[in-house]
């Protein structure tokens, strides 16, 4: 009987692990997570490679046609009302203002990576990302072109993994930020282009 058990309860773990499996069918293929940066907020003038191999080569911010702190745009959500601004860089300066943008991801194509503070009461501009839902629509707009975007995966990785934000050959926008009460994991949404 314990025997017979033990099947059934392991055919229903393995039915609930492969079910997502088929509601992700249509959506993009997951981030293969497992290396990256050091710090959450990295010298963006540096090239590192993380565990998994993934290199990042980061640039000045002048070649990107902007510097640290510039304002580029606006990242809207319109079912939770809320609208933050975009600035420069992925420091504390531009996290204090809205959302910093990782320089070393794209910014009208390929990976958009931004950051920003989830808590605070005049900072906490990233407070909503928690909150997103699967088939959430975002709203970016940079230099007067809109995009929108789909929320299609949700994680929680180590403050060290930063292999969400390297390329994957689409149009993608990857929103981090702290999760509450635990310093060393970022929340992580992936939104991709529709």
């Amino acid at each position: 009987m314990f025997k017979k058990m033990a099947i059934i309860g392991a055919l229903g773990v393995l039915l609930a692990l492969l079910a997502p499996m088929s509601v992700l069918a249509n959506r993009p293929p997951p981030n293969p997570f497992g290396g990256g940066e050091k710090a959450v907020h990295i010298n963006e003038n540096a090239s590192t490679t993380g565990e998994n191999g993934l290199q990042h080569t980061h640039t000045d911010m002048t070649s990107r046609g902007y510097e640290y702190g510039a304002f580029l745009g606006t990242l809207t959500v319109e079912r939770l009302g809320r609208t933050v601004n975009i600035y420069g860089g992925a420091t504390m300066e531009s996290m204090d203002l809205g959302a910093g943008h990782f320089s070393f991801t794209g910014l009208h194509s390929g990976n958009v990576g931004l950051i920003g503070h989830n808590r605070g009461s005049r900072t906490g501009f990233f407070s909503f990302v928690r909150l997103l839902q699967y088939g959430d629509i975002v709203r970016l707009d940079i230099d007067g072109i809109v995009r929108s975007y789909e929320v299609f995966m949700k994680t929680i990785v180590d403050e060290s993994d930063f292999s969400p934000l390297q390329q994957y050959g689409d149009n993608r926008l990857t929103l981090i930020t702290c999760v509450e009460y635990v310093r060393n994991q970022r929340r992580v949404i992936s939104l991709i282009q529709i």
